[in-house]
């Protein structure tokens, strides 16, 4: 029965606890075969294999011990046993990859969860794109904007940041401020991070005069301006124009 089942679970995961199977995982070498995990794996928790929420423990215990890697190979052994993944599990692996910017590992993981036949949420698009944004893959994070409105995935504010702030990594100023106007119709709130990652865009492009409408605009609309933002008037300096009328800039 289903309540047999998850006693069995229980009771392997008991022997020694997630702690301790995310200790032997970081022994196995990056390289290692399917057949390690295999043992360390059905030694702890059977041939069930471990609960959901173990399971998100575990892929969590090995993104903060910063071996992304051997989470991932967690996932697709998960996928081989056809032990169930979804959405959480993807997330916890996808942000992993986030410091080394690795997008192909992330998508790889967005397509795992698709082939569990789980639904991808916000937080898997914006993991995915906090990826592409370490990495400056403004392309394939307009591509990854595309699916979400494929999907009928309404974006948030991290969204479109996150992807502002990608193509401000990649010197696409334009795109940047493109993707800035896309807050208003699709009716997303500016925030602080928002008009800093847009401003940022404009001061690697060189478009000051932009940059200090964007600054004005903070101001308009009662958005608190941090430092990220004030270090347009410095760049601003740097250009002598420190004449320049902001008011007049906005019209």
């Amino acid at each position: 029965s289903s309540m047999l089942r998850r006693a069995f679970r229980r009771m392997g995961a008991r022997i020694g606890g997630e702690g301790q199977v995310v200790q032997q995982l970081l022994h196995l070498s990056s390289d290692a075969k399917a057949a390690s995990l295999e043992v360390v794996m059905h030694g702890h928790f059977g041939p069930l294999g471990p609960e959901p929420r173990s399971l998100t423990r575990l892929i969590t215990g090995l993104s903060r011990a910063r071996r992304p890697e051997m989470a991932l190979e967690l996932l697709r052994w998960c996928l081989t046993r056809r032990i169930g993944i979804n959405a959480i599990h993807g997330n916890a692996a996808i942000s992993a990859f986030a410091k080394g910017g690795q997008w192909a590992m992330a998508f790889e993981i967005m397509r795992m969860i698709v082939e569990a036949r789980a639904e991808l949420d916000i937080v898997t698009y914006n993991s995915a794109l906090n990826v592409l944004r370490a990495a400056a893959e403004w392309r394939a994070a307009l591509l990854l904007l595309d699916d979400m409105d494929v999907a009928s995935m309404a974006v948030d504010t991290i969204t479109l940041s996150t992807a502002i702030s990608t193509c401000a990594r990649a010197g696409e100023w334009v795109q940047a401020l493109a993707l800035f106007h896309e807050f208003d119709w699709r009716a997303v709130p500016r925030d602080t991070i928002a008009f800093s990652a847009a401003i940022s865009s404009c001061e690697k492009g060189h478009q000051w005069q932009l940059g200090l409408k964007l600054l004005t605009a903070m101001e308009h609309e009662q958005v608190q301006i941090d430092t990220i933002s004030c270090s347009v008037a410095n760049f601003c300096d740097t250009l002598e124009c420190h004449d320049f009328d902001w008011m007049s800039s906005t019209s």
